[in-house]
């Protein structure tokens, strides 16, 4: 097996979607040379062509979906520049280079292409942990807001403050955050509020979702099983790190004032 194939599954070890690829050029390079020159010029064309596929597609899709994927980019940049570098060396047949180079170009060039759209799905593990739970969903394609919804029936009267179960656990990337947010018709049409809003998921939290609601009505509210009771919004979050100075002030634009100075 190629040196770069066994770098490919030391880099991502057996994520699906590597394995994929992995798996593809394994069988790719075990062609006898003699069989595989022979066959070069439709090989080459079929490469090309897969890059129309909707398995290519879904291939790419998959490789973005990853937090990190710039790296992941990366590191089949750096591939294809290691291959083109040492190919000299390699005890490979010119063609099956030449193949294993447009391969990993065409994948560079897919995940880019992908990345410059506005919509790249983050993967996040999610784990029932009821049989009322629910995945929570989006009402319609771009909106910032996942549906969340209630595994148990209960009755917040007014005034009372309850946690309401999802039956969910996620394993949120690191550098993001799931932020717990009000639903506007709720919060219209009903005295229901989330007590904490916008509240905070961290990353390192495995534990059960729980929503912290409040009825700020004197009317007793029912939450029934599958009820809508919140919405999860994905942030990335920039980590801060303070330098301390010896003023602020010396720092930018000092506007003055303090609370209520701009007016009403």
């Amino acid at each position: 097996m190629s040196v770069f194939v066994d770098k490919l599954k030391a880099e991502f070890g057996d994520d699906s979607a590597y394995k994929d690829v992995v798996e593809m050029l394994t069988a790719m390079l075990e062609i006898p040379d003699v069989i595989f020159d022979v066959g070069y010029s439709s090989i080459k064309q079929e490469i090309l062509k897969n890059k129309e596929t909707d398995e290519f597609k879904e291939l790419i899709l998959e490789l973005v979906k990853s937090p990190d994927r710039e790296e992941v980019v990366n590191t089949f940049k750096e591939i294809v520049q290691s291959i083109e570098d040492t190919k000299e060396g390699i005890d490979l047949s010119e063609n099956k280079i030449d193949c294993l180079i447009t391969i990993f170009s065409l994948i560079v060039e897919g995940c880019e292409e992908t990345m410059k759209k506005p919509y790249i799905p983050i993967n996040i593990p999610i784990e029932l942990c009821s049989e009322n739970a629910k995945v929570p969903t989006y009402a319609n394609v771009g909106d910032a807001g996942m549906d969340v919804y209630a595994i148990e029936g209960t009755t917040i009267f007014g005034g009372e403050t309850k946690l309401v179960k999802t039956g969910l656990k996620v394993a949120i990337p690191f550098g993001y955050e799931l932020q717990v947010r009000p639903r506007s018709g709720m919060s219209l049409k009903t005295g229901i509020r989330i007590a904490n809003a916008p509240g905070t998921i961290d990353c390192g939290y495995r534990d059960e979702i729980g929503i912290i609601v409040h009825n700020t009505s004197p009317i007793p509210y029912e939450i029934k099983i599958g009820d809508r009771v919140a919405q999860l919004v994905l942030q990335k979050v920039p980590f801060a790190e303070f330098v301390i100075v010896d003023s602020v002030a010396e720092i930018g634009e000092d506007r003055k004032g303090g609370f209520g100075s701009s007016g009403k």
